[in-house]
């Protein structure tokens, strides 16, 4: 007969099992990042609107393009300066930094943002 006891500690050792188990059995580690480099002929890249060269942009299939827009320019892509590829965020692959997509969002730089002062909570 099980008491409830012995049910307890066995459903303790049981989930530290569990955990140990997955632990060793993932091989990855944590900070684990992409690095297959994203190529214009794959789909996610046609869909995107993928061009490892920004100057080679449809202009009348994708109007939001604007002259000098690049990966690099872009608050999405993760990487250093002089590196020949980085990561995007957007599509989680490395990209060149001379290409362009339709997600493009330039960076705006930090002081341009307007803080505005707190406001009273009540006025005397």
């Amino acid at each position: 007969m099980q008491t409830r006891r012995k049910f307890i500690v066995s459903l303790g050792t049981g989930t530290a099992a569990m955990v140990t188990t997955t632990a060793i059995a993932d091989e990855r580690p944590a900070t684990a990042r992409p690095t297959t480099k994203l190529v214009e002929t794959e789909r996610s890249a046609i869909l995107m609107g993928y061009k490892e060269d920004a100057t080679k942009v449809d202009r009348k299939k994708y109007a939001k393009y604007q002259l000098g827009q690049t990966c690099a320019g872009c608050f999405l892509y993760n990487g250093k300066k002089g590196e020949a590829d980085g990561l995007c965020t957007a599509m989680y692959r490395r990209v060149v930094p001379t290409g362009w997509c339709i997600v493009n969002r330039p960076r705006k730089p930090w002081n341009v943002v307007k803080l505005q002062a707190p406001r009273a909570m009540f006025s005397c």
